[in-house]
């Protein structure tokens, strides 16, 4: 024990105050915090219930629980028809290769299939955010989401996967290179145009893929999601970062269940993701990885 620490339990005894604590309880110390009066009607009192309220709150987004992802993806395949199988290739493909929304959303039918009609085994994907290259494998998951997805769709080779239907289709819009703004002719947005004269599907929007995620976790699936209007006790912070980090933290699984459970193992699976992701530093990958509060706190 703490010499310090034993002078004041000496100290406590010595003035006849009665030692209020069990010196082998974890909570020892905090038998010695003098106690102050807080409650409705104290002027901070909302003040410092907001200050406690940021305290708990993780920094970023949750990693999301690998049982809820099959449940979001088992919501998808219920729903069926194009929008069900676009929304489950979009999250099998962000799990399964660990790329930010902004890039799994802009997949095509050419990252997939190759010019004789066949599979490929991988292809080189740019990141948007960072400009770096990472080759993607094409497991079978993906494979099986690509092929369902095809069925209930018409593309082209360079045609996006991830994109609305129906008569909310998003298409490419003509911009002024001067403004940088949307060209308008009479007060109507001007498109682009393939060789064929059709306008050109754009991917579906990161909010418009963010509002999909929310409404299968609180509508679907019943989730209580922090800061979510419908939600009045929400606890969870699940957003498509979440998947990204589902995915670290599976890597890092996987390194460890097979080079075993030592810590240098915990801290190689963590080096081996912050490399994959593309990460500038180690304290980034640090926070995607469920073990490392555990280990801060050794």
């Amino acid at each position: 024990m703490d010499k310090n620490f034993v002078d004041v339990l000496e100290s406590i005894q010595q003035y006849g105050l009665e030692n209020p604590i069990e010196i082998d309880n974890n909570d020892i110390l905090s038998g010695l915090i003098p106690q102050v009066d807080l409650d409705e009607t104290s002027p901070d009192y909302e003040k410092i219930k907001e200050l406690e309220r940021l305290r708990a709150e993780s920094i970023g987004m949750q990693s999301l629980p690998e049982e809820v992802f099959n449940q979001v993806l088992e919501t998808c395949f219920k729903q069926g028809g194009y929008r069900g199988f676009r929304d489950a290739l979009y999250f099998t493909v962000q799990a399964n290769w660990g790329v930010r929304c902004s890039d799994a959303r802009i997949i095509k039918y050419i990252d997939f299939i190759n010019e004789n009609g066949k599979f490929r085994e991988s292809c080189l994907f740019s990141e948007i955010k960072t400009g770096k290259s990472r080759t993607m494998y094409i497991n079978e998951a993906i494979k099986k989401c690509v092929l369902m997805l095809l069925w209930n769709g018409n593309f082209e080779p360079l045609d996006y996967l991830i994109r609305s239907n129906g008569n909310n289709k998003n298409f490419r819009k003509a911009i002024d290179p001067n403004t940088g703004k949307v060209l308008r002719t009479n007060g109507k947005e001007v498109y682009v145009l393939d060789e064929n004269g059709n306008k050109i599907p754009e991917p579906l929007t990161g909010k418009s893929i963010r509002e999909i995620m929310t409404k299968k976790l609180v509508d679907d699936l019943g989730i209580q999601l922090k800061r979510h209007k419908e939600c009045k006790d929400g606890k969870f912070k699940y957003a498509t970062h979440s998947i990204r980090k589902l995915y670290a933290n599976k890597i890092n699984e996987e390194y460890i269940a097979t080079f075993g459970e030592e810590g240098r193992a915990k801290i190689d699976g963590m080096r081996f993701v912050q490399w994959d992701l593309a990460h500038s530093s180690p304290e980034i990958t640090a926070r995607y990885c469920e073990s490392y509060p555990e280990i801060k706190k050794i």
